[in-house]
Formats: structure tokens, C-alpha cells, sequence
């Protein structure tokens, strides 16, 4: 993508970026979230190494979401993204943030490298993501009652 690019997302309220509509809100400061087909990207958020790996992670979401629809991306990417991003690091079982399952993958989708990413947080990754995609039926009622909660918590036996 060419740097223009990033500047017009940037400096619009209302821009696109990949085919994805960005709106970039008063009131979400420093944070950003993908909706669905809609990236929220708060004005916070600045045209920089940073701010381009943001907007770039959160498009990944986008690619999950376009992959996996919206019941399985609601549940298995959205849920525990939200409940994840609330908790302090230390009370994270992976501490670093983006090598939670459901955030590398957004990464690994949008080719965003970071320092604090693991060869354990990749495989993990994958296998998350083999699991949501073959959830039929009442493998959901499982997911949903159990897997879950297990984990948003980090306990991966269910992999």
C-alpha cells in the first residue's frame, strides 16, 4: 500500500482502507476495533509505526470476519478480543497481548511483525483457528458453554 494511502485514512473522518470502511470517531482516543465490515479507529491514533501496524492488525480482523462470518468471528475473535483487552497484563495468562490466538492470527492475516511474537503463539494461533472453522452443529453449544471460557483463560486442552 502506497504511504498516500495511509494519509488520506489518516486525515479523513470517513475513509477505506482495503475495501474495509474506517470511521474514525471523537471518542474512542487511542483505541481501535473491528465491527464486522467497519474498523473503528480513534483519532488518537496517529500516522505512524505504530498507528499504521494498528490499523493494519485491525484490518486482519476484518479478513478473519470476511472468512469466518459473523456468528464464528462474533463469538470466537470479537467475545475474546473485547474480554482480553479489558484485563491488566498480569492478570493474563499470555501476557503480551498480541500473541493471544484470536490477535496474532489479525496480525499474521495483515503482516504485522512485533517483537513480543512467539513460535508457540503462532502454532496456537493456527489451532484456534482449525477449531473455529470446523465447529458445525451442536460442537457450537460446547464452544459456546465451555471451550470458551476455557480459552479466554488460556487453558488450550480443547485444542
Amino acid at each position: 500500500m502506497k504511504y498516500d494511502d495511509f494519509n488520506k485514512v489518516f486525515r479523513s473522518t470517513m475513509s477505506k482502507y482495503m475495501g474495509q470502511r474506517v470511521i474514525r470517531p471523537p471518542f474512542c482516543g487511542c483505541s481501535a476495533a473491528s465491527v464486522g465490515p467497519v474498523m473503528l479507529l480513534g483519532r488518537g491514533i496517529k500516522n505512524d509505526d505504530c498507528g499504521r501496524k494498528t490499523l493494519r492488525h485491525e484490518h486482519g480482523h476484518y479478513l478473519d470476519y470476511k472468512d469466518l462470518g459473523f456468528f464464528k468471528f462474533f463469538l470466537g475473535i470479537g467475545l475474546p478480543s473485547v474480554i482480553n483487552a479489558k484485563k491488566k497484563p498480569e492478570k493474563r495468562r499470555i501476557s503480551s497481548y498480541y500473541n493471544q490466538p484470536w490477535e496474532f492470527r489479525a496480525d499474521k492475516l495483515a503482516k504485522v511483525s512485533r517483537d513480543e511474537h512467539t513460535e508457540e503463539a503462532l502454532a496456537l494461533s493456527d489451532a484456534y483457528y482449525k477449531y473455529l472453522k470446523s465447529l458445525r452443529g451442536a460442537g457450537w453449544f460446547k464452544f459456546l458453554f465451555k471451550d470458551l471460557w476455557a480459552f479466554i483463560k488460556h487453558d488450550f486442552k480443547a485444542l
